[in-house]
């Protein structure tokens, strides 16, 4: 599998791919503080979002979506550059649930 660049290098990378995601976090109102973590979406609200999740930390961001690209783009320049192969351009379609 090739390296694993910064989150910036990698984010860079998705977009560039042609991947939508959403990265949001929100002050916790009833606790008064920032301990909710970060939410994690693939997909865009015109599409629909395939994918959800939440995770604690910023070195978790990636990891999550790298398996959520995985999963739902398999043949996406991402995903074929990221394990090492050569991506050949094409139309590629998010794999549904089930």
């Amino acid at each position: 599998m090739a390296g694993m660049g910064t989150l910036e290098q990698e984010l860079q990378k998705i977009y560039d791919s042609e991947i939508n995601l959403s990265i949001s976090w929100m002050w916790d109102v009833g606790r008064g503080m920032w301990d909710v973590g970060f939410d994690l979406k693939l997909g865009n609200e015109l599409g629909g979002f395939i994918e959800e999740g939440q995770v604690r930390s910023v070195e978790d961001i990636l990891p999550r979506f790298q398996e959520a690209i995985a999963k739902r783009y398999p043949t996406s320049q991402y995903q074929i550059e990221r394990t090492g192969g050569t991506f050949t351009p094409q139309f590629v379609e998010p794999i549904a649930e089930g």
